[in-house]
Order: structure tokens, then sequence, then C-alpha cells
């Protein structure tokens, strides 16, 4: 979209002296353009469009200090607030996340600190440290930008904790009696008692075929690990402990039970000591994934489809900048998320006038 000349106009006079926002100011704005969301063209308006509401809100004589409001301070002011409600959104939609208008984050506890401390480390996640106890203007992003996002929160269903709780019931030889539980409309159902069989068989301690072999650092990292692990060396805990008492109940002598025993206990134990290992590797994995989960494929495609829709409504960018910056975003997905996330208007503009000039440079053009 090129420049008009109203939109020349606009920026030679308004918006060269930075204005300074009360938050009555900020709520006007977005009233108005709540008021006029049909008006909205993706997700954003036209010049027209936010002059008015300049026009509108010195009307409601609310400013405090600074200059007079302008279509062109109206509209950067829109854009941070955009950036600012497209961060808060990002952390929101990690499965397990919670985060509130009123309270924010509502960190307590040293674990959930240093998880806060770890999503921050990743410079694309920085921008959200200031909105750690809340944000005011949230709702009303809300009505203008609101999407059907993953589900986030920490009462998020996972499947997978039902089902690694039931295998580890049943993989352990426990008695376990009548019980009830609660389905999502909150209606118990109770459970029959369930009776193990004298002898639990664990599974094969190694796999059929080479390609079910994985290495520990494949363990560490691979999102897509199965969920029968920990039940698998359960089982294996269950059928050592089960062969050592058949063993014992066959030796005639004293010092054969004495020896048979020790080396169960010894087993018992190292088996143990592996699963304790295996619980501090998934943990670390989870840290791991929490602080830089943002890397993976669907977030970069999210990051690279935002930035794209954003420069289409950089209205002070020409067709030819705009393509070169399509050629940027394509290459580097850094360049899409740093783009993204910054917020000052003029730190924006700079960052992306040198952006094109490089890939001129690399482009040859």
């Amino acid at each position: 979209m090129q420049v008009t000349q109203e939109d020349l106009a606009d920026l030679n006079t308004g918006s060269k002296e930075k204005a300074q926002w009360n938050d009555a100011e900020i709520i006007a704005l977005l009233d108005y353009l709540i008021t006029n969301k049909l008006k909205m063209a993706a997700t954003s308006f036209k010049i027209d469009t936010f002059n008015k509401a300049a026009t509108a809100i010195e009307a409601q004589n609310i400013r405090t200090q600074g200059i007079m409001k302008t279509g062109a301070h109206c509209r950067n002011k829109y854009t941070s607030l955009k950036a600012a409600f497209n961060q808060i959104n990002k952390y929101r939609n990690k499965s397990g996340i919670h985060w509130d208008p009123e309270i924010g984050a509502n960190i307590q506890g040293r674990a959930a600190e240093d998880a806060w401390s770890a999503y921050l480390t990743n410079p694309a996640n920085a921008g959200m440290k200031q909105f750690k106890n809340g944000w005011r203007f949230y709702a009303k992003m809300e009505q203008l930008l609101s999407r059907v996002s993953a589900a986030h929160g920490a009462a998020a269903y996972n499947p997978s904790a039902d089902a690694v709780a039931t295998t580890t019931t049943a993989d352990m030889g426990l008695v376990a009696g009548p019980s009830t539980s609660n389905t999502p409309g909150g209606v118990e159902i109770a459970h029959e008692p369930i009776t193990p069989s004298p002898v639990v068989i664990g599974p094969p301690l190694t796999s059929a075929s080479s390609s079910g072999k994985r290495s520990h650092m494949d363990m560490l990292f691979d999102r897509s690990a199965p969920l029968s692990t920990t039940s698998t060396s359960m089982s294996h805990v269950s059928s050592a402990l089960s062969d050592k008492k058949l063993k014992l109940s066959t030796q005639g002598s004293g010092k054969s039970r004495a020896s048979s025993s020790k080396r169960a206990v010894k087993e018992a134990a190292s088996t143990a000591a592996v699963m304790n290992l295996q619980g501090t590797i998934s943990r670390l994995a989870d840290t791991l994934n929490l602080a830089f989960g943002s890397t993976d494929e669907s977030q970069l495609a999210d990051d690279r489809s935002r930035a794209l829709q954003a420069i289409q409504e950089e209205e002070t960018l020409t067709g030819e900048d705009k393509l070169v910056l399509v050629h940027a975003f394509m290459r580097s997905p850094v360049i899409c998320s740093t783009y993204i996330q910054i917020m000052e208007v003029d730190l924006r503009a700079t960052f992306l006038r040198s952006i094109i000039n490089q890939m001129k440079q690399t482009l040859n053009l």
C-alpha cells in the first residue's frame, strides 16, 4: 500500500513530536476503535479512522499533558498495543500456562519463579516481563483482535496424566479397592476392584528390533517419547521382585536364602536409583521445553504469519520495501520474531530499514 497525501500530511505535522498517553486516553482510543470495528482491514484501520479517533479523544477533554493527539499518534499507539497483546497471547497459548489480565502470571513459589525466568531468557519472550502482574487493556484488545487459540491454563486437560497413573498402578501389582472418579460432567463412576495375577510378568527387557532402541539423548529431547517408559520401568521392578520371591521359596539352605535376599535388595535399590534418575531427566526436559518451546515449527510459522501480516499494514513502506522484507522473513525466523516484538514505533521503523538495506545488498537489488 502506497503512502497517501493525507498520510504524509499527518506524518509531517503530528508524529514528529511524541505524544504522551494517559490510561483514560488509551481507553478512549480503544473504545472508539471497538465502536468502528467494522472498518477494520485485517488487524488495523485506515488513517482516516485514526484521525477521527484523535478528534474524539480530544473532545473528551481528558488530556493531562503533552500535545494534542493526531491520527498518526493514534495509529502508533494502537500498533504498540497490538504488539503487547500478541506477546501476552504467545505466553498464554503455551499448554499449562495461566495468565490473568488482573493478576498476571500469578507466580507463586520458587519453581514457578524459575520457570518464569527461564521463559524470559529467550530474547523473543523478553517483552513479556512487563506484563507479569497483568495488563488492564487486554479485555478491550481482545474485543478487537480475539481469535480461536490453543487450550491453555493450569486446568487444561492432559490425557497423559491419567494414562501414566493407571499404568503405574497396574504394573506395580497393587490391589485396588473400590474407588470412584469424576467424569468431566461431574458424575461419579464406581470402579470394580482389580485383583492382580499371582505373578506379574513384565515386558521383555530388549526390543524385538533395532528400530526400538533409543539413546539417552533421544529420550531427553524427543518430545514424542512414549508415555509408557515409566510403566515399563515399574514392570521391571515388579518382575524382578516376583522372580526373587520365587527363588527364595525354593532355596533349601539358609546361606542361599541370604545370598538371594541380598541380591534382590541390591537389584531393587539399583532399579529405584534408575527410576529416580529418569524422573530427574523428565523434569529437566519439561523445563527446557518451557524455556525454549517457542522455537518449534508451529511457533515459527505463527511468528512468520504475523510478521507478514504486519508489514502489509505498514503504510510508510513502499511496495518494493515490502517485497524485500518478505524475502527476509522467508530466510530468517529470528527477523520475524524480533520484528513483531518491537513495540516502540521509531525503533521498529529503524529496524525494518536496516533489514531492507541488508537484504538489498544480499539480493543485489
